[in-house]
C-alpha cells in the first residue's frame, strides 16, 4: 500500500514541506504496519507531552529502558517553541493522511 501511496502523492513539483509530511506519515505507519504497539520493546512517546511535562515523561521513558532518573536528562527540554510557527503549507491529501495518523498515534498512547 505504501508504494502505491507514494506513486499517487509524489510528483516532481511536490513541496519540501509536503515531502517531509509524506515521509513522516510513512515512517509512523510502520508502527502500526508491524504492530509495534504490542511489542514489549517499543514505547510510543509523544513529543508535546514530553516537553510539557518533562520529568514525568522522562521518568516513564527511563523506567521503560531500565535506567535511573537524573535531573540532568531534563536539560534543554522546553515547551517554549511548541506552536510558535505557522503550520507549513502541505498538500491537502497528504495533510489529511497526517492528521489521521496523528489521531491514531495519540489514541494509542
Amino acid at each position: 500500500m505504501n508504494v502505491k501511496l507514494i506513486r499517487d502523492l509524489y510528483h516532481k513539483n511536490i513541496s519540501e514541506e509536503s515531502c517531509c509530511a509524506l515521509i513522516w506519515y510513512l515512517r509512523n505507519s510502520i508502527f502500526f504496519d508491524f504492530q509495534l504497539i504490542d511489542h514489549p520493546q517499543v514505547m510510543l512517546l509523544h513529543y508535546e507531552r514530553l516537553v510539557k511535562n518533562p520529568e514525568k515523561e522522562m521518568r516513564h521513558l527511563l523506567n521503560f529502558i531500565n535506567l535511573g532518573f537524573s535531573k540532568a536528562v531534563l536539560f534543554g527540554i522546553s515547551p517554549k517553541n511548541i506552536g510558535k510557527e505557522s503550520p507549513p503549507k502541505i498538500d491537502e491529501k497528504i495533510k489529511a493522511l497526517c492528521d489521521g495518523m496523528y489521531q491514531k498515534l495519540t489514541t494509542s498512547l
